[in-house]
């Protein structure tokens, strides 16, 4: 399903030719190795619904109206089709983030710098109610490039807790039953996982190096690397990156909407014009809980040598990395046993 038809409301149009210098969903290494593993294994597709406990978070940033530049922007833009939209360059900005104020609420679609301060203040909210919550749980799905091959789906329930650093893993698909636990400054810093299924009967519980040469063969990121706030705080240097390099060889949209189910969201794009701006990502499209500022999806798109006559063509061919949570569900009261291979209703074998 493309990003226009989740994306309802406002949202008269998307933009084309960027790309996103981003990207850490942190995935499990040893998690990834097992879907390597048991790549002929059932996979399902993600469910777009998402439902989530939304605590509340006062929001002290004053709204900003968007320049006349930026409105005409904005108008001109919202006349394009996705196929149509040529790569343009922004320019008269002021390449210094503190220059800008945050820009929430946000009202209309924005372009240029209003489209990067608002993406800048979601970040910062979204990192401030994450670290306030503690921790998570979820149905995560993830999809990724992997050894050159893009891999099938695969869905899971997760477990984060922010202090210590941890995290549970229990795949749904691709092998069900499989279980990783990776607790920082525990376990000789190793990711303690099983296997699903009938291997899951015969073969031992694992211990992994989650940096180890073996383990990354068949992920993108280490197990150390996953989670919401690992992402959000990338997202938000790639962004300060882009600013200090004047926001120029890209384009960027953000604008309000709603997901399919109803739940008021943000919606922001960056696309690249070329690789000399962003050499891996080409295309980033993110999706925030409007009143938590948390990101609920992103989908990364990489660039490709290959000619396409259409822009769903182009989407498939280079999807790179796809993140979705969903069910999310925040501060939940962990004990350490939800972080430990001898919890009853975990599948380790002792």
């Amino acid at each position: 399903m493309k990003w226009s038809q989740l994306i309802k409301g406002e949202k008269s149009g998307s933009i084309r030719g960027l790309g996103q210098a981003v990207v850490l969903f942190g995935t499990a290494a040893v998690g990834l190795l097992w879907v390597a593993l048991n790549r002929n294994e059932n996979s399902i597709q993600a469910t777009p619904e998402m439902a989530i406990v939304r605590p509340q978070l006062d929001d002290p940033t004053p709204e900003i109206t968007p320049s006349s530049q930026d409105s005409a922007n904005a108008d001109q833009l919202a006349t394009r089709s996705e196929a149509a939209l040529p790569g343009a360059t922004v320019t008269n900005v002021t390449p210094s983030v503190a220059a800008s104020p945050p820009t929430l609420p946000i009202d209309s679609p924005r372009v240029g710098r209003a489209a990067i301060d608002g993406n800048l203040a979601l970040l910062q909210r979204g990192i401030a109610f994450l670290q306030q919550s503690g921790g998570y749980t979820a149905q995560f799905t993830m999809q990724e490039v992997v050894s050159g091959r893009l891999q099938a789906p695969v869905e899971m329930l997760v477990k984060v807790r922010h202090q210590p650093f941890s995290v549970y893993m229990k795949w749904l698909t691709s092998a069900p039953g499989k279980e990783t636990i990776y607790v920082a400054g525990k376990n000789d810093g190793r990711v303690v996982a099983h296997f699903g299924g009938w291997k899951g009967k015969v073969l031992p519980t694992l211990r992994v190096d989650p940096q180890g040469s073996l383990a990354m063969s068949y992920s993108r990121y280490p197990i150390t690397e996953f989670g919401l706030l690992a992402l959000h705080e990338r997202l938000l240097a790639d962004r300060k990156a882009d600013v200090d390099r004047g926001l120029t060889g890209m384009n960027c949209l953000i604008e309000p909407g709603s997901d399919e189910t109803g739940r008021l969201v943000y919606y922001f794009e960056i696309e690249y014009d070329n690789p000399s701006v962003s050499p891996l990502y080409r295309r980033s499209e993110q999706m925030f809980d409007r009143e938590t500022a948390v990101l609920l999806r992103i989908d990364n798109f990489t660039w490709s040598n290959e000619p396409t006559a259409h822009s769903d063509e182009l989407r498939s061919k280079t999807l790179i990395e796809s993140y979705h949570y969903e069910d999310l569900e925040f501060s939940p009261e962990f004990a350490d046993v939800d972080f430990h291979e001898t919890n009853p209703n975990y599948q380790f074998k002792q």
